[in-house]
């Protein structure tokens, strides 16, 4: 969380896309209403952080993390703590479609560390840097989110799979541009329900670009509708990258209701490679509007103080 990168966000009106459909904000009511009580508050560069105990509509046990009253992230209880509550967070592994070989990996914003607790649990072989810019956020992970039993159940911090960096995000790929060091770079970093602006320009995409290897990907989550007014956002964000990245893709989060905002994700990569359910909407010699793509529908075939943290 920061003036430019935050933890995961997902702004209520967009928690029907995570939770499944038209129901997502009736769900987020709902936990709340259901909230057995706040176990922790702390004051972070965003606003007032609350971690609230509760559960879902099937009645798992899960915890919240609550920023300026919006859902940052979230996170089951007991053995199923490397799990992603919000299915959106899963869309992140088409990284590796394709048979893709993806070892190192950079994620701009940590939260309650929802996505690097699942690639640690799931991806034996992969190894991941975390940028979150607010200490705070990756102390209530750790105690909270169960970040630090993953290090301890995964002994991370001899295998070193997991590397931690309190820095703003931008100014990381900045500093790191032209390394080609990860083959993915991960981007699910807002500042409240607003997408970070100093990662949405094109000189923003270009760093990002110098920070991946040959045939690497960028993927990002875009809350917007697929096509309609409220399309807008997804259409600057895929025609700004596009002009940096050979190939963009778009998988789309609520493809039987593409006027209802809901988190999409967008793939951008040099390398033409296959992404299970993707729409590719800017290819090396054309390029279109994403909301074009999807009017009619889904289309059929569709730094100084930059150091790792000591775990």
């Amino acid at each position: 969380m920061s003036r430019s990168d935050s933890a995961p966000r997902v702004p209520i009106a967009a928690i029907a896309a995570v939770l499944g459909g038209a129901a997502v904000c009736a769900a987020a009511v709902a936990w709340r209403r259901r909230a057995s009580g706040v176990i922790a508050s702390r004051r972070t560069a965003f606003g007032r952080a609350r971690v609230i105990d509760t559960h879902d509509d099937e009645g798992e046990p899960i915890r919240v993390l609550s920023v300026s009253g919006t859902y940052q992230s979230a996170t089951y209880l007991g053995d199923r703590y490397t799990e992603p509550v919000f299915p959106y967070m899963l869309a992140y592994d088409h990284a590796f479609d394709d048979g893709a070989s993806v070892r190192s990996i950079l994620m701009i914003g940590g939260g309650g560390y929802a996505y690097p607790k699942h690639l640690v649990a799931t991806r034996p072989e992969a190894r991941i840097d975390v940028v979150e810019v607010d200490p705070v956020i990756t102390e209530l992970a750790r105690k909270y989110f169960f970040l630090n039993r993953l290090i301890a159940d995964y002994d991370l911090a001899a295998t070193g799979r997991l590397g931690i960096v309190c820095a703003d995000g931008r100014a990381f790929l900045d500093a790191h541009d032209g390394a080609h060091a990860y083959d993915a770079v991960l981007n699910d970093a807002f500042a409240g329900g607003t997408p970070v602006a100093s990662l949405m320009s094109e000189a923003a995409a270009r760093s990002i670009r110098g920070n991946l290897t040959d045939g690497g990907a960028y993927l990002t989550n875009v809350v917007s509708a697929l096509a309609g007014p409220q399309a807008d956002l997804l259409d600057d964000v895929t025609m700004t990258i596009g002009r940096v990245f050979a190939h963009v893709y778009v998988i789309p989060g609520s493809p039987d209701e593409p006027t209802v905002p809901d988190n999409n994700v967008v793939i951008a990569t040099d390398a033409a490679r296959r992404f299970v359910g993707a729409v590719e909407v800017r290819a090396a010699t054309s390029a279109r509007p994403a909301s074009e793509a999807f009017g009619d529908g889904v289309p059929v075939n569709a730094v100084d103080g930059m150091e790792r943290t000591r775990l």
